[in-house]
C-alpha cells in the first residue's frame, strides 16, 4: 500500500531485511539468521519482495550448509519458511513473485552456467525453466501482458 518500505541493511551487523513505516519513520528488523552473518561479497539475506497482496515477503537465505535458497515469511517477519530443497550451491538467486502471487520464480547455479526455475509457495519440487551456460546470474520477473 505504499506505507512501508523493504530493505536490506548491515545496520544490525549483518546483512539483515528491516522494513521501514514512512509515516512513523520506526525501523523493524525481519531477519537475523546467523547462517547469513559469514557469508561474504553480495552475501547475507535478501533481496526480499513483498508479495503482491502485501502479505507476505519472499527472499533469498542461506541455509546452515551454506547454500542459498529461497525462503518466504509473513510481511510481519513471522513463520518464515525455506521452499528450495537446498540441494545446489546457490538455488535462491532474486526471487520474484508470480502477479496471482502462487508461485516464485528464481535463478540457480548449474555448474558453470545459470537456469530460471519456479516453484509454489507452499513448496514442493521445483520446476527447471530455462537454462543458459553462461557465467551471468539469472533472475526472472514475470510480467502481465
Amino acid at each position: 500500500d505504499g506505507s512501508t518500505i523493504l530493505f536490506r541493511s548491515t545496520r544490525g551487523g549483518s546483512s539483515d531485511l528491516w522494513t521501514l513505516a514512512l509515516e512513523s519513520g520506526e525501523m523493524t528488523q525481519l531477519t537475523d539468521d546467523p547462517d547469513n552473518d559469514g557469508v561474504g561479497g553480495y552475501g547475507g539475506e535478501g533481496p526480499g519482495r513483498y508479495s503482491p497482496d502485501g502479505t507476505r515477503i519472499v527472499w533469498n537465505c542461506v541455509d546452515e550448509a551454506g547454500r542459498s535458497n529461497v525462503c518466504i515469511m509473513r510481511a510481519d517477519g513471522t513463520r518464515k519458511q525455506q521452499l528450495t530443497p537446498g540441494r545446489l550451491a546457490d538455488e535462491g538467486l532474486y526471487p520474484s513473485w508470480h502477479p496471482l502471487g502462487q508461485r516464485i520464480v528464481y535463478g540457480a547455479t548449474e555448474g558453470e552456467g545459470y537456469a530460471l526455475y519456479e516453484i509454489s509457495v507452499h513448496g514442493g519440487e521445483p520446476v527447471r525453466i530455462a537454462g543458459q551456460p553462461a557465467t551471468s546470474n539469472l533472475g526472472g520477473v514475470w510480467v502481465e501482458e
